[in-house]
């Protein structure tokens, strides 16, 4: 019989600690957790493995693309936007307008952030590298320092908030 049992885990990455959690179809969810939180899961599966190995490797330099499967419930629009910013290639970057016409909705721009807001899988689902089309950094769920790391990372320079490619 088919069992779509969570299994979850917290690990340490160069950002903190991350909460992750899986299905026996995938990620369901990575969340960074503040530094007073004691929380010590270890109920690991072979997902959960796959995407430490993974994020480390991202981390360290080593890795430019996530291949890990992913278990999105959200809804459909919300999914469409999010699948669209999994496509968004490393070092590359797309205005929350873009993301909204490749979802053949050009006036949902706001309905894109909203999205990416709730991306229950953040750097595997890299919604970092959704920026405003007037040249500034944007917000991000955790803030604007994460965003700002993230893109340097990915070889961006970013000067006073804006973005410059």
């Amino acid at each position: 019989m088919f069992s779509n049992k969570i299994s979850s885990v917290t690990f340490k990455t160069i950002l903190g600690k991350f909460l992750i959690c899986s299905s026996s179809k995938g990620i369901k969810g990575l969340k960074l957790l503040d530094n007073n939180s004691t929380l010590n899961l270890n109920k690991n599966s072979r997902i959960i493995d796959q995407t430490i190995k993974q994020l480390d490797e991202y981390f360290n330099g080593q890795r430019i693309e996530f291949t890990i499967p992913i278990d999105l419930h959200l809804p459909f629009f919300y999914q469409k936007v999010l699948l669209n910013v999994k496509k968004i290639l490393f070092g590359s970057v797309i205005s929350y307008k873009q993301i909204a016409i490749n979802c053949n909705n050009s006036k949902a721009c706001r309905a894109v952030g909203t999205a990416n807001n709730l991306n229950p899988i953040p750097i595997l689902i890299p919604c970092h590298r959704v920026v405003p089309s007037d040249g500034s950094i944007g917000n991000y769920a955790y803030g604007k320092k994460i965003k700002r790391f993230l893109l340097e990372h990915e070889g961006h320079s970013i000067n006073d908030n804006l973005f410059f490619s």
